[in-house]
């Protein structure tokens, strides 16, 4: 089947990037033909003016009316990810034209309006208007316990998420609002780079050389000055220096490069969801800063007995049954 996903933009997030890396990687093994629509949101005319008038008067840094991936993250969907163009909105008029069969939304904070404020209810496929084909979400996430949307488009998606053939979000918390929220129900699915296993990353990123001298890898998304406090004490115990690293305007290194930053350090000290992951994944001793601006409900996944295999071997469990639900209705 022609799977078309819809997800966060693919911009400079190496969490998204990865996540969708991992779900197309494995719906490929499963047989089908996964495409990610590729969404890249156009900057409100107010972030626009205000943008212009900082580089005008400050010499602060443009936003451009319509952003461009920065070349490292263009190079690696170029590469890794299978797109089909779909500008700066999502359209139904792409899915007849790409032949697509089904339509999968998840993961990464996909349903939480703050991160979608314009495009919410096309989170929960309302540009499709009466496209057929199964609707799946798969590992969905709000991010938070509670959620965000204002009543207005809570009705909205209330209407779309009954076309779903299939519901799975990524944290406990989901499953209520599901229930409560959207009178729907939901079962736990595990996030999207847990399918695949150390084995599979650690061959994605090994052109980077190994670091020859030890470092405390510090990946935060956010000012904190707790953490930078911390990171400042283990510089001084351990006598190890910082490399640092963050997301979005401020992200200089490769995908690649990222991963193999968790690969190298002695430890990690980080906010990020998926940065707590791979420092997991990796075995690194790691300090979690739960950051709850960006929501610290992703975190409660992680703590968790079962092994990294029988996580994945879950995920893939369920996305297959909801492959197969899709195929026999």
């Amino acid at each position: 089947m022609r799977i078309g996903i819809v997800t966060q933009p693919l911009s400079a997030n190496y969490g998204c990037l990865l996540q969708n890396y991992a779900l197309q990687r494995v719906l490929r093994e499963m047989g089908h033909d996964p495409v990610t629509l590729d969404y890249l949101p156009v900057t409100s005319f107010r972030q626009y003016m205000k943008s212009l008038f900082r580089r005008v008067f400050l010499r602060a840094p443009y936003r451009p009316l319509f952003p461009k991936r920065q070349p490292q993250f263009e190079a690696f969907v170029r590469e890794h990810i299978a797109t089909v163009p779909t500008g700066h909105r999502y359209k139904k008029s792409l899915l007849e034209k790409y032949n697509i069969d089904v339509l999968l939304v998840g993961s990464d904070q996909v349903w939480r309006r703050s991160f979608n404020p314009r495009t919410l209810p096309d989170m929960f496929l309302a540009f499709a208007g009466s496209f057929t084909g199964p609707r799946i979400a798969y590992a969905a996430s709000f991010g938070i316990d509670s959620w965000d949307a204002d009543e207005k488009t809570r009705a909205k998606c209330r209407s779309l998420v009954k076309k779903f053939q299939s519901i799975s979000v990524r944290e406990p918390s989901g499953i209520s609002i599901c229930r409560e929220e959207l009178g729907v129900e939901a079962i736990l699915a595990p996030d999207p780079t847990r399918l695949l296993t150390k084995a599979d990353y650690l061959s994605l990123c090994q052109s980077v050389p190994v670091a020859t001298e030890p470092y405390i890898a510090a990946y935060i998304l956010d000012v904190n000055l707790n953490a930078e406090r911390q990171l400042d004490q283990m510089a001084i115990d351990t006598g190890f220096p910082i490399r640092r690293c963050t997301g979005g305007k401020g992200a200089s290194l490769t995908v690649e490069q990222w991963l193999a930053l968790f690969r190298d350090a002695e430890e990690v000290v980080t906010d990020s969801f998926h940065g707590a992951f791979f420092a997991g994944l990796f075995g690194k001793k790691s300090i979690i800063i739960e950051n709850e601006r960006r929501g610290r409900e992703r975190f409660e996944t992680l703590k968790t007995s079962a092994t990294e295999e029988e996580i994945g071997r879950q995920g893939r469990a369920i996305l297959e049954q909801a492959l197969s639900m899709s195929k026999n209705s």
